[in-house]
């Protein structure tokens, strides 16, 4: 039998003077063995846009990810290749840093499909962040 770990933290964000809605920003992680591998989560996320969608995992690992608001979106993709014209990949140390961008089209409140699929690499921890939120001032 394995044992699986899975990690959810919230942090909120409130913008100094800003008396709109703070955004929700979550994390969602799991170890991973190495080859391959997944998991799914669920995030109850607030409505808003997209601000941050970020993928962080060990150098080396083939990683695809999406999230998907059923009924609204699309799967929106994201991994450590590119996986479109407004991903890029950084290299941290052991890890490699993904950052997805995304158009701020209005968002209605729901629960997320979150999927994390590593296809090969090494064993590790894959982080996803993913946060939504009102635009910052001046970019409503």
């Amino acid at each position: 039998m394995r044992l699986v770990a899975a990690v959810v933290v919230l942090a909120g964000l409130v913008l100094a003077g800003d008396a709109r809605p703070a955004s929700r920003s979550y994390t969602v992680g799991a170890s991973f063995r190495a080859g391959a591998d997944a998991r799914n989560f669920r995030l109850v996320e607030p409505a808003g846009v997209i601000l941050l969608y970020r993928l962080s995992a060990p150098a080396g690992a083939d990683v695809r990810a999406s999230v998907q608001l059923p009924g609204v979106t699309v799967p929106l993709l994201i991994g450590t290749k590119r996986t479109g014209p407004s991903g890029a990949c950084t290299r941290s140390g052991r890890r490699v840093v993904c950052t997805v961008g995304e158009e701020w089209c209005p968002m209605p409140a729901g629960t997320w499909r979150v999927r994390m699929r590593k296809l090969s690499g090494p064993a590790g921890s894959v982080r996803m962040t993913f946060r939504i939120g009102p635009p910052p001032p001046g970019h409503a």
